[in-house]
């Protein structure tokens, strides 16, 4: 029999030990006590003749569920509370009690919050708490926005009043999706400053390019009734010179209201693929480089206006025996006049934008397109500007063709100029764009902003055709704006030997830029303000050829530099010509864009000095 005072092997197990030691854990063991001396080592210890070590545990306690519980309670009773406040308001527009209001698009209005006050969370059987009711009761009570934050930035209490903006308006028969209050009848200009903002930008801006044209005796009230969307962008796209005060928030207004239609509610229309084309062309620039978004602005009217089925021939389906479910909008008929000449400048601007940032181009030409552009020149019922603006695609698909097969958007791409391809395939090039001027209608040339139009955009196709010969020395990441110092310098010596096939494609370009230069400084004032902002990328692409061939000529080992006279390029001449032309353009904030480029032209006279 076991003497009284050993131990038993039931109080050896009954004996609560806080943790195991520091071996046993360190094995991952059970730590089992020693019979001997349970309080100072445990039994492996003991055998491997080791000191045993405990260690005091930390005393960190998890949230208990009902804690959790308690906190995920109160975020769905304070969601609960939003709700129901946002459910009040919508209903309270609805009802127009809010059409006494002024509607100001910087001046929002308060609303007063009624919703109830979030239920209390369920009683729970209280369980130990290490902290006391009476040190709780101590702690200042925070309201559920102080609380969460993230969840209600915009919950306030009962009673309390909030800032609501007040440009939009339940849409008639659907009280869940929302419309932009027009910007007449919220006063933000007169009904007869919108007339003569509409009729500048019929007379002005649409002869530089006739991407949206309307029929003779339009007036501004029939697009504001038809099409408020296309008629808010052209007001904020024609207000740059007469209005410059009234630009930036007409500006505000159609980006807020393309965000909504597109973004928001999905809407997909031939009214916002017009509103997105006169955004784009008379963009206004922002003020960083970085926030530039014609590029996004064109390839959205572009992809909206496939979706639409304006790139394709409408074919008329025969009528299904079951009733389908109707779309939310009509898709138009793409064989139109205005759905031809839509898809078309949906193109041009597509194949624009990408050979000025040398980025793919998303709008490929197709036999659709090239139907359309037969269309415009044949039809008798087109309009005036219509036959330029087929000349002006058909221009640009040689840039196409161009930019494709020499891989101008692929920076890594190497094309060699000493190819017998490439050389035929140049020739080739520049006789297609003799061709097109020489088959150029004599009624094309019925406007001199619209002749100016068309000679720019021949020169700029004829330096893009024969810049390759200056990739031998430089890389085709150079002509990308926005510009560097950098790639602005003496460019390492070419081991090629200079042909008569580069002399004059070099020649080609210096004389074009020069005709591109000269060209833009011929337009009036009120032309010149009311240009695309393509025009003004042009003029500085022109500018950085010139420099290009000056730095080629330049260099020490250059053969370029024996067969051609620096002084002929005339960059400084031209340089501060251009500066000249785009401060009196930019005079009085008529232009912005003029206004950022003159910043642009400053810099590469700095380098081109400098250096």
């Amino acid at each position: 029999s076991a003497s009284p005072a050993a131990p038993s092997v039931q109080q050896l197990q009954d004996q609560k030990r806080p943790r195991a030691c520091e071996s046993c854990r360190g094995l991952k063991v059970r730590c089992d006590p020693n019979a001997d001396d349970p309080a100072k080592q445990c039994k492996r210890c003991a055998k491997a003749n080791r000191e045993c070590v405990f260690t005091t545990p930390s005393r960190k306690r998890q949230k208990k569920a009902d804690t959790k519980v308690a906190e995920l309670e109160r975020k769905i009773d304070a969601l609960t509370a939003s709700l129901n406040a946002t459910k009040q308001m919508a209903a309270r527009a609805s009802h127009g009690e809010g059409d006494e209001e002024d509607h100001e698009d910087e001046t929002p209005t308060e609303v007063v919050v009624e919703a109830a006050a979030p239920t209390p969370v369920s009683a729970r059987p209280a369980k130990r708490r290490r902290e006391s009711d009476e040190n709780r009761a101590q702690q200042p009570l925070r309201s559920d926005a102080e609380k969460y934050p993230v969840f209600y930035p915009f919950i306030a209490p009962k009673g309390t009043k909030i800032p609501v903006s007040t440009y939009i308006k339940p849409a008639e028969g659907n009280a869940h999706q929302y419309e932009y209050v027009d910007v007449i009848d919220r006063e933000l200009l007169g009904i007869e400053m919108a007339r003569k903002i509409f009729d500048h930008y019929v007379e002005d801006l649409v002869p530089n390019f006739p991407a949206v044209v309307f029929p003779p005796g339009t007036t501004a009230d029939d697009v504001r009734g038809e099409k408020p969307t296309l008629f808010l962008a052209i007001l904020a796209s024609a207000s740059r010179m007469s209005h410059p005060d009234l630009h930036y928030a007409l500006h505000k207004e159609i980006s807020r209201a393309l965000a909504d239609k597109i973004m928001i509610n999905g809407e997909k229309n031939f009214e916002l693929v017009q509103a997105l084309l006169v955004t784009a062309l008379w963009y206004y620039p922002p003020e960083h480089a970085e926030e530039l978004k014609f590029y996004m602005l064109t390839h959205q009217a572009a992809v909206m206006a496939l979706e639409i089925g304006l790139g394709r021939k409408t074919v008329l389906s025969k009528p299904r025996p079951s009733p389908a479910p109707m779309p939310r909008s009509t898709y138009p008929d793409s064989s139109t006049l205005e759905s031809r000449r839509t898809l078309l400048a949906c193109y041009w601007t597509c194949c624009n934008v990408s050979m000025a940032l040398r980025k793919p181009n998303m709008l490929r030409f197709t036999p659709f397109m090239a139907e359309c552009v037969q269309e415009l020149e044949t039809n008798p019922g087109a309009e005036k500007t219509d036959i330029s603006l087929a000349n002006l695609v058909k221009v640009q698909k040689i840039a196409e063709d161009v930019g494709n097969e020499f891989a101008f958007d692929q920076v890594d791409a190497v094309v060699n100029l000493q190819e017998e391809r490439v050389q035929l395939k140049l020739q080739e090039f520049n006789r297609k764009l003799k061709t097109w001027r020489e088959e150029l209608p004599e009624n094309a040339w019925h406007r001199n902003t619209t002749t100016s139009q068309l000679e720019m955009s021949f020169h700029i196709v004829s330096i893009y055709t024969n810049e390759i010969v200056l990739h031998n020395n430089h890389n085709v990441d150079d002509f990308r704006p926005p510009y560097a110092e950098s790639l602005l310098g003496p460019p390492p010596t070419s081991s090629q030997p200079l042909t008569p096939l580069h002399l004059n494609s070099i020649t080609t370009c210096m004389s074009a830029a020069h005709t591109v230069l000269s060209t833009f400084f011929s337009l009036p004032l009120i032309a010149a303000r009311s240009v695309p902002m393509f025009n003004f990328i042009r003029c500085s692409y022109a500018c950085v050829v010139l420099l290009k061939i000056y730095f080629t000529a330049s260099c020490p080992k250059s053969d370029l530099g024996k067969h051609l006279d620096r002084n002929s390029l005339k960059i400084t001449h031209f340089l501060d010509r251009l500066i000249s032309r785009l401060e009196e353009i930019a005079a009085d904030d008529k232009c912005r864009g003029a206004k950022k480029f003159v910043v642009m032209v400053m810099m590469l006279k700095t380098w081109y000095l400098r250096q």
